[in-house]
């Protein structure tokens, strides 16, 4: 199998790692996307088993007339086990927000890319089964187009990039984290949010009182930078032991930086977020103005009091001694480095970086 085809996410990686993408940039709230009320939204995870599935393909019958299939709606018509893959997308991608254009400054998988950029050149519609050979002919030609496409020097270049930057960030981000466990058997992550106030005009313009002649990059990097210091300048008090930065982007146009800190735990005992020293270090940073908002994060694997406890904990609360281990940090890896895989922001860079680390 070519290396490109193989998976590098577990089924339960890439239900984390959507989740996670789904949550920060809006995408997965019907309210902010345009998607009409009959259609079922699909994710981005079958995009890429369609992609790989008819890569090598050579049957590409997406209709049968034995009752085996899925049925779709017309007598003695039903769907191959590829049709059941193929047709959601088709309904799905004039409509996805990953691919519509939606988005400003983020980069979608390469591979999902170039089969979207492909139905949208061939105008692909779901269309009407019951002129199915019109429409089988036509997915057959635009499945043709594609192959060819993935074969470009381009197209062949910029999947092995993005599959080789993501399994490198993917490494050195389980580095990070062993070197974490190694100083410290138990520890908390939490999370905060930097964000630049850009959509639908609310970054002051030219001429406006909060003006600054800056791009969003130099922005960020002034809110956030001062952040990083002082936590770091404290970590003998905070028992924060590593730090993390990821740039994040949602779907109304705002663009953030979450900061990641891995506090050391010596003892099992749970303290309030707000009677921790690491708190008392990043408090007076938080502030909702015009043109930003610095505040707590709210995602369960490194955020306090978002979810329900477990084991008497909260979720955010890691003891590599603890029954069920395993799957908490595969949850938050995914959530660290596993939206990568489907989407970068601001070009194919990786998202997440390492600030600093214990040692």
């Amino acid at each position: 199998m070519p290396n490109h085809a193989r998976d590098i996410l577990t089924a339960q990686e890439k239900l984390d790692s959507l989740e996670m993408l789904n949550h920060v940039t809006k995408a997965g709230n019907r309210g902010f996307t345009n998607y009409p009320p009959n259609i079922q939204p699909v994710a981005l995870s079958m995009y890429n088993a369609v992609a790989k599935k008819i890569r090598p393909a050579k049957n590409l019958k997406l209709f049968t007339h034995q009752p085996s299939g899925m049925p779709t709606g017309l007598p003695d018509l039903y769907l191959t086990k590829l049709g059941q893959l193929v047709v959601p997308v088709i309904h799905d991608y004039m409509h996805n927000p990953f691919l519509n254009g939606q988005f400003r400054h983020m980069t979608v998988n390469p591979l999902i890319k170039v089969m979207a950029e492909t139905f949208i050149e061939h105008r692909l519609s779901s269309g009407f089964f019951a002129n199915r050979e019109y429409f089988e002919q036509a997915v057959d030609t635009c499945f043709s187009d594609f192959k060819v496409r993935c074969g470009t020097r381009n197209s062949t270049n910029a999947f092995t990039y993005w599959r080789t930057s993501y399994v490198k960030s993917q490494g050195d981000i389980n580095r990070f984290i062993d070197i974490m466990i190694d100083e410290s058997p138990r520890f908390e992550v939490h999370s905060i949010v930097v964000q630049l106030r850009n959509a639908t005009g609310r970054m002051p313009q030219f001429g406006d009182e909060h003006f600054e002649d800056q791009t969003e990059a130099e922005m960020l990097a002034g809110l956030v930078e001062p952040i990083i210091k002082a936590v770091w300048l404290n970590k003998d008090s905070n028992n924060v032991i590593g730090i993390l930065s990821k740039n994040e982007i949602d779907i109304i146009g705002d663009i953030s930086k979450r900061l990641i800190f891995f506090v050391k735990k010596e003892y099992t005992d749970m303290d309030n977020w707000t009677d921790t020293e690491l708190f008392q270090t990043v408090d007076p940073f938080f502030e909702n103005t015009i043109t930003h908002c610095i505040s707590y994060g709210d995602v369960p694997s490194m955020n306090a009091g978002v979810a329900p406890m477990f084991q008497g904990q909260h979720l955010n609360y890691y003891d590599i001694n603890q029954s069920g281990i395993a799957p908490k940090l595969s949850r938050l890896k995914a959530h660290l480095y596993g939206t990568d895989y489907w989407m970068r922001v601001d070009g194919d860079r990786a998202t997440i970086r390492i600030e600093h680390q214990y040692g």
